[in-house]
C-alpha cells in the first residue's frame, strides 16, 4: 500500500498549476495579438470599400454633367486617421498595430477635390459635379 503525504500532492498541484498557467499566459497574448490584427485588416478592408464606393459614383456624376449630384451614405471603421482627396486619387490613413500607420489609395478617373471628416460612424457624403471636376464634401443634411 502506498501512503501520499499530504506536502507531496501539495507540490504536485502547485506544480500542475503552474504549467497550466505557463502555458495561457502566451496563449492569451498570441490570441490578443491576433484579434487585434484582425481589426486592423477589417479597417483596412472596410476603408478601401468606402474609397471604390466614393469615386465609382464621382466617376458617375462626372459623366453626368453640371447639374448633377447624389448623396450617399457610407460607414468609417474606426481606425481612420484622416481622408486625403487629392485631384486623381482618395487615400485614408488607417492607425495599425503598435501605432503603425498604413495608407489606402484609391484612384479616380476624373480630377475630384473636397473635404471631408476623420471620425468614425456613417458619412453622408454629397458628390456633386462642377463640369471639369467633382466635388466631395459631407452633406450638410
Amino acid at each position: 500500500m502506498f501512503v501520499i503525504k499530504r506536502g507531496q500532492v501539495s507540490v504536485e498541484y502547485l506544480l500542475v498549476m503552474g504549467f497550466i498557467f505557463a502555458m495561457i499566459i502566451p496563449l492569451t497574448i498570441i490570441f490578443l495579438q491576433q484579434t487585434e490584427n484582425l481589426n486592423v485588416n477589417i479597417a483596412l478592408t472596410t476603408s478601401s470599400k468606402v474609397l471604390k464606393e466614393i469615386i465609382d459614383t464621382s466617376e458617375q456624376i462626372y459623366y453626368k454633367g453640371a447639374p448633377s449630384k447624389t448623396t450617399i451614405k457610407v460607414y468609417f471603421p474606426e481606425r481612420v486617421k484622416s481622408v486625403t482627396i487629392s485631384s486623381r486619387e482618395m487615400s485614408m490613413l488607417i492607425q495599425g498595430y503598435k501605432q503603425a500607420t498604413h495608407t489606402v489609395v484609391y484612384p479616380s478617373n476624373v480630377n475630384i477635390s473636397g473635404s471631408l471628416d476623420a471620425f468614425k460612424g456613417v458619412h453622408l457624403i454629397e458628390i456633386k459635379s462642377m463640369g471639369n471636376y467633382v466635388l466631395i464634401n459631407e452633406s450638410k443634411k
